[in-house]
Formats: C-alpha cells, structure tokens, sequence
C-alpha cells in the first residue's frame, strides 16, 4: 500500500458550505464532453447555488465572473443543458444530479468507466453526513 502525504495538513478542504462537485462528472466522461466554457460555467453554478441547486445569476454577470463571451455562454448553457446537467428557465440555473447510467444512455458521446459500488458508498456517506448538519430541504 502507498503512503499519502498531505501537503499542506493546514489547507485539507471540508465540503462545509452548499457547493460541491459529484466525482461522477470525471468517472462518467463528461468533463470529456464538455467545452472549457461548460467546464467552466458548472463550476461556477456549482459553487454558487443554494442548497437545491439554485442560482440566478444574470448573463451579464455571468459573463464577467467566468470571462466568457455572450456566444460563449449561451453554447456552454446548451451543452449543460443538452447533457441534462443543469436545468435552465431565465433567470433560474438548477444544478441537477448527475444523471444515473440509465439516464446517461440517452446523451451522446463516449462514456467512462462507471463508479464502482464502493465509490458510491464513499459519496453517498458524504452526502449524508452533510444532509445531517442541519439545514434548509429541497
């Protein structure tokens, strides 16, 4: 077994806050699928949501936070929208969960190796433990 170093033990992230991005996004191929744009405006959709998934950030400030263009926008929207990773009805974002391999089946495009049970476990305790520190329900 490797040992791991942490780096920097001062830094080490805790998923504390609303936004956080599902592993499946890498192990299902999409970050593959995605422009650097989709890549981008995910991200920025991801961090800025409330705890259901919502943001309402308009264009023009969108546009600033992530330095995409109005075209740029509007391609990397329908890609996440067309990937069924955000549901968008102006001004409403919606990060959406990642959709299953049986709702993936629908999307164009190669596909990665799918998460093994045992990464799920690891996320879905995850998300438990952050589901019981109390909050706001979708």
């Amino acid at each position: 077994m490797r040992s791991v170093v942490v780096l920097r033990a001062d830094r080490v992230r805790k998923a504390e806050r609303f936004g956080w991005v599902d592993h499946r996004l890498m192990l299902d191929g999409y970050l593959k699928r995605l422009s650097l744009g989709g890549q981008c405006l995910y991200l920025f959709l991801c961090v800025a949501a409330d705890r259901c998934g919502l943001s309402w950030y308009s264009d023009g400030r969108l546009r600033d936070a992530i330095g995409l263009t109005a075209g740029e926008l509007e391609g990397a929207r329908r890609e996440l929208v067309d990937l069924d990773l955000v549901g968008f009805e102006a001004p409403y974002y919606q990060v959406l969960s990642v959709p299953t391999g049986r709702e993936l089946g629908q999307a164009e495009g190669p596909v990665g190796t799918p998460a093994t049970a045992a990464q799920v476990a690891v996320a879905m305790e995850g998300i438990r433990r952050q589901l019981g520190r109390g909050g706001a329900s979708c």
